[in-house]
């Protein structure tokens, strides 16, 4: 016979909690982003596919985990839709966990040979803080 906590514990190791995860890492790098798109730099990133990112986006709202911005039009699918960036709590719950944040993808414009002590601070807060 199993503790009802023993039960809590098997569930918050499910596929939805990693998936919620995952996106909250998503954000990191990629404030101001529809569910959607953060859905589409993860499958850049991990190969996998988040069919319902914007499900697990709302749990992520209710944790206060990511806030939700106002309505712009989204890159994938064209529709108006909520855009989220990460919280202090969601920061604090990603380095609580070890999770490393999903980064920007590479830009068109190419790195300058030297860069400036803003573009360094800002690549260290990615990082968190290393």
């Amino acid at each position: 016979m199993s503790s009802s906590s023993g039960v809590v514990e098997i569930s918050r190791r499910g596929s939805r909690y990693i998936q919620r995860d995952v996106l909250l890492a998503g954000w990191v790098g990629h404030a101001g982003f529809t569910a959607k798109e953060v859905a589409v730099e993860v499958l850049r990133w991990e190969g996998e596919k988040y069919a319902n990112a914007q499900k697990r986006a709302n749990d992520l709202v209710k944790l206060g985990y990511v806030l939700a911005l106002p309505d712009r039009v989204c890159r994938v699918t064209g529709r108006d839709a909520l855009c989220y960036r990460p919280t202090e709590s969601g920061l604090a719950y990603l380095q609580k966990k070890g999770i490393r944040p999903v980064l920007p993808a590479a830009q068109d414009k190419p790195v300058p040979a030297v860069a400036g002590r803003a573009e360094l601070s800002k690549l260290r807060g990615l990082l968190g803080g290393v």
